[in-house]
């Protein structure tokens, strides 16, 4: 009996944890564009700027259809100052991949100072951050 008590004990703190959740985190979401055009896919990091103080966790999430939410998926930010960086390319030729297809590819870092609550931010990445890949495809 104790050891079923017992056991149930210490499966309760695993699920429960010890007390200690780590800093909170904000919601973040916002559009992603290259060259004004929505960004197909990417992924934006959100990662403390330490030179400026800042030491606690990162966030990330994915960039999906020109837009990103930390909601969906990912890890939210502490705020404060960041080094945000946004990688991504833009989206195929309807046509799909060809012998000779090219993608365009981009990735853009910036610093940002992010409120301490759920916020927007929309980044606009310019054209001198991206560069066309040749894709693989069918052989002729």
């Amino acid at each position: 009996m104790i050891g079923r008590f017992v056991l149930g004990f210490a499966c309760s703190l695993l699920l429960v944890g010890c007390g200690s959740q780590g800093p909170t985190t904000y919601r973040l979401r916002g559009a992603v564009t290259f060259d004004g055009q929505p960004a197909a896919v990417g992924r934006i990091d959100f990662v403390p700027d330490a030179s400026r103080g800042n030491s606690a966790m990162a966030g990330f999430t994915s960039i999906k259809n020109g837009t990103y939410d930390t909601a969906a998926g990912g890890i939210g930010s502490v705020g404060g100052p960041m080094i945000v960086t946004v990688a991504g390319s833009l989206p195929q030729s309807p046509a799909g991949v060809t012998a000779n297809a090219r993608e365009t590819v981009f990735e853009h870092t910036f610093t940002a100072d992010l409120p301490r609550e759920a916020s927007t931010l929309d980044v606009a990445v310019p054209a001198s951050a991206g560069r066309e890949v040749q894709l693989s495809g069918p052989s002729p």
